[in-house]
């Protein structure tokens, strides 16, 4: 024997750079999440507006008298009124039009501060879906979906 131990285990400073290590790592995965979650947020929004806007031009279509009246015009802040339940009662084709725009600006309040506006030239029709994507809620990026038709 020569006198020497053998020292068995691990020393403080490979303990301390495994940990390192293994943060850096750790860090990098909650940033990768964090970066899908903003992903998938962003995706269901859209759906929500690709949804409203093709529902609004579904509506459209079984009402197309009212839209060559141009009953269906609207503007992006412009609060719809329906003074008819259509559901309950009947309705004509401008009642009708105005209880389908009601209930799309309603169904817009599920994006944060969703709006949309209709457009009209001649037999195009424009549906414009947006919302705010700032993420702060302070209006300064918008997103938007756009979707446009012949009738």
């Amino acid at each position: 024997m020569d006198g020497r131990r053998q020292v068995q285990g691990f020393t403080l400073i490979e303990v301390l750079v495994a940990l390192l290590i293994a943060a850096i790592g750790l860090l990098g995965m909650a940033a990768l999440h964090l970066s899908g979650l903003r992903s998938v947020e962003t995706a269901y929004q859209r759906s929500l507006a690709t949804l409203a806007a093709n529902d609004l031009l579904e509506r459209m279509r079984a009402n197309a008298d009212a839209v060559r009246a141009g009953n269906y015009a609207s503007a992006y802040g412009a609060a719809a009124t329906a003074s008819t339940d259509c559901e309950a009662t009947s309705c004509s084709g401008a009642q009708m039009a105005a209880f389908d725009l009601a209930r799309w600006k309603a169904s817009l309040g599920a994006l944060p501060a969703g709006d949309g506006k209709v457009e009209m030239s001649g037999t195009r029709v424009t549906v414009t879906v947006r919302w705010d994507h700032s993420r702060s809620g302070d209006g300064t990026q918008w997103a938007s979906f756009l979707i446009t038709t012949d009738f």
